[in-house]
Order: C-alpha cells, then structure tokens, then sequence
C-alpha cells in the first residue's frame, strides 16, 4: 500500500510539492485549494518560498516581516479552470537602515493584479486584436481587498 507523503513548512502547513511543481510556481508552495465549480474557478492557497527579502535601499538580507497583506492574484487557467493565487504579501523592515520595503517576487510585477506569465499570456494572444475584443473575451475578476 502506498503512503502519502506529507510536506510541511516552517508554519506547520501541508505543502502541496506536485501541485507546486506541475504548476511551475516558482515564488510559492501550494498549501491548499478551493474549487468552485458552477463558476469555474480554482483558488489556490500559497506561501511565498522565502523566508527573508533583499531591502532595495541597502542591499542586505532582511528576515523582520513587518506587515502581511493578503492578496490575490490571477494566474494562467488551469484544466479549464481560471485560476488565482491567494497568499500574504509582506512588507519587510530592514535591520541595517531601518526602512521598510515591500518584498519583490520575480512570479508576480509590483502593484499589479496579474502574474507575469498571465499578463504574458494576454498580450501574446491578443497582441494583434483591438481592445475592445480582448476586453471581451478575457474575464477579469475584481478583487477587493
């Protein structure tokens, strides 16, 4: 009989490493999902993979989280579904300078609601479309936090 292997990170959530891996985020780990399926979406819960940010004033290592925001962002679709990342976004306060400094993730651009291969994605498949025709086919789900 096989056993399940169980992941866990250094907050004592199951980590999900074949999700993780299959879905090729690099940035986070998969600790959990929700399926809503008469809307057709797939929410998955993450954790960022760092434990520490590099402060852009100083350039040094900084493991003092300061602030955790929870957001979400949307992400390519995934067996049909569309999909969102939902995890805590944290701001980091430098022990060298003292400055705080929201943390960069090479996954996700700064201020905006999309991951980078989605926005990709879009831009590849509409690039030679007028607006008003991507508007209509992309479905944007407006978060409010």
């Amino acid at each position: 009989m096989k056993q399940k292997v169980r992941v866990i990170d250094e907050v004592g959530q199951e980590v999900h490493p074949a999700l993780t891996e299959l879905l090729g985020l690099s940035d986070f780990d998969v600790v959990g999902y929700e399926l809503h399926e008469p809307e057709g979406l797939l929410i998955l819960f993450c954790v960022v993979k760092y434990d520490a940010a590099i402060c852009p004033n100083c350039h040094r290592v900084s493991r003092r989280v300061h602030e955790y925001k929870r957001v979400v962002k949307r992400d390519l679709s995934v067996w049909g579904l569309q999909c969102y990342l939902e995890y805590d976004h944290r701001r980091f306060k430098c022990d060298y300078c003292g400055k705080p400094f929201t943390e960069q993730l090479a996954t996700v651009g700064f201020n905006s609601l999309y991951t980078r291969r989605y926005e990709h994605h879009v831009f590849n498949q509409y690039r030679h479309t007028a607006i008003q025709s991507v508007s209509d086919n992309v479905i944007l789900w407006q978060v409010n936090n």
